[in-house]
């Protein structure tokens, strides 16, 4: 007897950038990304019944709409594997910066101070930073303030005084801005009963993301992309497939949250959610998108808390302007460090139990004035 069914264990998922919007590029290089079990791309085409009125009571037709390609799916955040979803995301590149310096002094203070060159000509307040080469300073730092020869990191981070070091201090950064990338969609069902086992869906920009941390989880990014046009079954894949990364999932515990230069310790749960309104457009004559229109670039979230103090309270009733980083990492020591620039809490409420009171309060962001961005991300690739 025939196995009755596809399992989702002899699913594969793929992407490939795109050269332009809604066209496989030719012969590609895919790129298989690991993702958890839920939703599959779907063609959503709304079901259209005629109004017009039969005496026999009967309905005379139904059609079908416009095509709108909805591509679903969550996955564990993993060091270097969705850094172009990231791109597509944010608008824009990651960039990568290197400063080498020779002379340069670590105080136990919190300051790195250099005697030739210019600090401000490659960072800025607010940068995440990694250095190397040190004896005794090598890490990765927030920079908190900075002069042309003194940089000063974060309260929650520590120096050790050395003196005279050679060092590189890099940064890459991906700001949000106004580039548009979009991305051709491949699954394979490996046990399927048919000789058509490849669907593709191109055209597909990301629409939302979730990012979520959570206790006893790794950290899971659920996305959405709208797309232009697939589904069409075939035999053959549309080119090469590279397996996924094997770097270790992202959890909660290896990576720490900071609000205000301090650490907050006490959350339960974080979701930061990424909204770029993408919305296919249609003109007459034809059922698949003509283009693609994309909206602001909106970030909100909400924090699950321990209440034990107000201080969420006291932010909120004075509209405090707050910032916050959110560092995660692997065992290997590679590490993402999302940067929300400037944010204020909405309604603080509080769930009452026997045991524990829990606090859940909203955030919506927007553009920093001291940076100049709403978010960033930083990568740093482990030793």
């Amino acid at each position: 007897m025939a196995d009755c069914m596809s399992t989702g264990a002899r699913r594969s998922f793929s992407a490939v950038k795109e050269d332009t919007w809604g066209v496989v590029p030719t012969t590609p290089t895919l790129q298989e990304i690991g993702v958890r079990a839920g939703g599959a791309p779907v063609q959503e085409k709304p079901l259209i019944q005629s109004q017009s009125i039969r005496s026999d009571r009967q309905m005379p037709s139904a059609r079908t709409g416009n095509k709108n390609i909805n591509v679903p799916f969550v996955m564990e955040v993993r060091y270097g594997e969705q850094d172009e979803f990231w791109e597509a995301l944010f608008g824009d590149t990651f960039t990568q910066v290197t400063d080498s310096s020779v002379g340069v002094d670590f105080d136990a203070a919190g300051t790195i101070t250099r005697t030739v060159g210019d600090w401000t000509n490659s960072f800025k307040v607010g940068d995440s930073i990694k250095v190397t080469g040190s004896g005794l300073n090598d890490g990765i730092y927030t920079i908190i303030t900075l002069t042309a020869t003194v940089l000063t990191i974060s309260t929650q981070e520590t120096l050790q005084t050395e003196a005279t070091q050679t060092i590189d201090v890099t940064k890459t950064e991906l700001e949000n801005g106004t580039n548009v990338f979009s991305f051709t969609f491949e699954e394979f069902y490996g046990d399927l009963n048919d000789a058509n086992k490849y669907t593709t869906w191109s055209g597909a920009r990301p629409n939302t993301l979730g990012l979520a941390s959570t206790i006893d989880d790794h950290i899971v990014s659920t996305w959405e992309f709208i797309g232009k046009s697939g589904g069409v079954p075939a035999a053959a894949s549309v080119g090469t497939v590279t397996p996924q990364t094997t770097n270790e999932s992202m959890i909660h515990y290896d990576g720490k949250i900071f609000i205000e230069d301090g650490e907050q310790v006490d959350l339960t749960a974080l979701t930061v959610n990424f909204d770029n309104s993408v919305a296919n457009e249609f003109v007459l004559g034809s059922d698949e998108a003509g283009c693609q229109q994309i909206g602001a670039f909106k970030v909100s979230g909400t924090f699950d808390a321990l209440f034990n103090d107000f201080q969420f309270q006291e932010w909120q009733t004075s509209e405090q302007e707050l910032q916050m980083r959110v560092n995660m990492a692997d065992p290997d020591g590679n590490q993402y460090v999302l940067h929300i620039d400037a944010f204020k809490l909405g309604t603080v409420s509080r769930n009452i139990e026997e045991n524990r009171i829990t606090e859940g309060i909203p955030f919506e962001a927007y553009i920093s004035p001291t940076t100049g961005k709403t978010a960033r991300l930083f990568r740093f690739l482990g030793a």
